[in-house]
């Protein structure tokens, strides 16, 4: 009965609202709802696409994926609080496994444990979640002359994250400690180190990504916000809606809704028709739901783009949002694209004119200037 509401309620808003994007494939390819499985689809601040390689699209993804599932394990050491949402020694070394098949061995993903959150029961022992159940990985990997580092958030997974987190609309009206003014604290700090490492080594100034799943994709969010001229993007799965926009400055805002800085383009960054935020959601799952009510009463935007796929056949929405199954079905979507080294190819549609309609709107958008902070 609920999604019977749920699914009247989107029908009827859908024309009269932001739902309703300007039309990119031909008339007669569904893409709204079009739930084939092994399909892949993108919605960006004026287009909605089937695209065309979804192998690709999971590629291109996938390291990312992999490391967001591997952020549920704790290492050995750490005061464990008992938390429920967790994955075990054996699951954390085949995601290992996993991840080490997305690249050559030369350039491989490597976890520097030497920094991240501590807990007070052992403060020197980083890489563990911290008083308030906040908790990040990092994994770096090295491209020519330069450092691109990941900096991994855990989604939510014990009593800390909703006190100190989820509830961040209203607890930060009256604490200003939580976990999205903490991941600032460390993403500073790791920014510093990486930089100090580079001009010890001479090498170029390293790039970063923030990612996470959940709860962990809205503190990633939250980091290039803060960062906008050194966090290049943010890939996010099944995220939050909390990013704690409002706790960065405007200026902050305005160059992380940029579609790139004069800085990020010095350190070799090059977006082509990718976003500065790619949300990734498993159709239905709870969250990508929640999110309807805020495009109904707010435009899209350019930094973002949201990619849905259809691989959990669960009808239960709370099951769609576990993280490993989303993983284990990119990883198989994959296939020989697991090592994608394409760029933004992988962002088109079956439809050649449509492709083009994507990049260039995209590239219309990055001139765009409006009141608005973020333009779509």
């Amino acid at each position: 009965m609920l999604k019977c509401v749920f699914m009247v309620f989107a029908l009827a808003t859908a024309s009269c609202t932001h739902l309703a994007m300007e039309p990119c494939e031909d008339d007669d390819v569904k893409v709204l709802g079009n739930n084939t499985p092994g399909t892949a689809r993108i919605r960006t601040s004026h287009h909605r696409a089937l695209l065309s390689r979804p192998d690709e699209v999971a590629g291109r993804l996938l390291p990312y994926a992999l490391m967001s599932a591997y952020a549920y394990y704790m290492r050995p050491g750490c005061n464990d609080a008992g938390n429920p949402v967790r994955v075990s020694a054996d699951r954390a070394e085949k995601l290992r496994e996993m991840l080490a098949s997305t690249t050559d061995a030369a350039s491989s993903w490597t976890q520097d444990e030497s920094i991240g959150a501590v807990s007070p029961a052992n403060p020197s022992l980083p890489g563990c979640e911290d008083d308030q159940g906040l908790m990040l990985h990092i994994w770096q990997r090295k491209l020519d002359n330069q450092t691109l580092v990941a900096v991994v958030f855990r989604g939510t997974s014990g009593d800390g994250d909703w006190a100190h987190a989820n509830g961040w609309w209203f607890t930060r009206f009256f604490n200003s400690d939580n976990q999205y003014s903490r991941a600032r604290a460390h993403m500073q700090k790791i920014i510093e180190t990486f930089d100090q490492r580079a001009t010890t080594k001479g090498e170029r100034k390293p790039r970063f990504v923030a990612t996470g799943h959940s709860l962990g994709g809205g503190l990633a969010q939250h980091a290039l916000y803060a960062f906008p001229n050194r966090v290049e993007q943010a890939i996010v799965f099944d995220p939050t809606s909390v990013t704690g926009f409002a706790d960065v400055d405007p200026e902050q805002q305005a160059q992380a809704c940029a579609c790139t800085t004069a800085e990020l383009a010095s350190l070799g960054v090059d977006h082509g028709a990718e976003a500065r935020i790619l949300r990734v959601y498993e159709t239905n799952e709870v969250l990508v739901n929640l999110r309807i009510f805020h495009k109904v009463f707010f435009a899209p935007e350019r930094h973002v783009q949201e990619l849905r796929f259809p691989l959990n056949e669960s009808s239960n929405v709370i099951a769609k949002h576990g993280m490993q199954t989303l993983a284990d079905n990119l990883y198989e979507l994959a296939a020989d694209q697991r090592r994608y080294e394409k760029g933004s190819a992988w962002l088109a549609s079956k439809n050649a004119a449509c492709t083009n309609r994507l990049i260039e709107s995209q590239a219309l958008s990055c001139k765009a200037t409006s009141g608005a902070v973020c333009p779509r």
